[in-house]
């Protein structure tokens, strides 16, 4: 919607792609606001969402043959990923010829969670069983702020100067931070018995 200074507008989108292995979903939408909050100020403000989900499952049987006899695996991995960001921006700003002001705020924050999960299963002249699994985090926010403000000076006898004067201030804040979990277990059996004799497990704990 347009009418004179005063703009509206709003946008959205939903995807699904789901099949046998994979579910894909997402989201997007948008709203835009605009009009005259003062006789000469303008007020612009807009704010954007996006987001999914991403979940697939792979499995294969393999069987490798070599002079020692054969190795048949087993393996399924599963993955599954959520995301979103948010955006929102803002804007003041003066329409005076002669002072020029204009505040921009702009943010955004942006997050993304994954879970995958893996087995592999061996049998033949090597038993063992691997199983490994992991889970990553991050979360990103980011803030921006400009200011400017100029003006043109006048003269004793009430004309413009020629010259115009001017400031203008950036100020910019942004995190970042990641977690991650990584666990990794291997199960080693004897060929005669079947039964299990040792193990490893090794469980990694990232920050950053």
């Amino acid at each position: 919607m347009w009418k004179g200074a005063r703009q509206i507008g709003i946008n959205a989108a939903l995807d699904n792609t789901s099949n046998a292995a994979l579910i894909n979903k997402g989201i997007a939408g948008s709203a835009t606001f605009a009009n005259n909050i003062a006789k000469k100020l303008n007020l612009r403000s807009h704010y954007n969402l996006g987001g999914g989900t991403i979940e697939n499952t792979n499995f294969s049987n393999m069987e490798s043959i070599n002079s020692l006899g054969s190795i048949n695996s087993v393996n399924e991995s599963k993955n599954n990923s959520r995301n979103a960001a948010h955006r929102l921006s803002m804007a003041v700003s003066s329409t005076e010829v002669e002072e020029y002001f204009d505040v921009h705020l702009a943010g955004s924050l942006s997050k993304a969670n994954s879970e995958n999960t893996s087995s592999s299963l061996q049998t033949g002249v090597i038993r063992q069983d691997l199983f490994t699994s992991s889970g990553n985090k991050q979360n990103n926010p980011n803030l921006n702020l400009d200011v400017s403000w100029g003006f043109k000076g006048k003269k004793k006898d009430g004309k413009d100067k020629r010259g115009r004067l001017s400031f203008n201030l950036s100020a910019r804040l942004v995190g970042s931070r990641n977690d991650q979990d990584i666990l990794t277990d291997i199960d080693y059996y004897d060929q005669t018995t079947n039964k299990k004799i040792k193990d490893s497990l090794l469980n990694r704990l990232v920050e950053t």
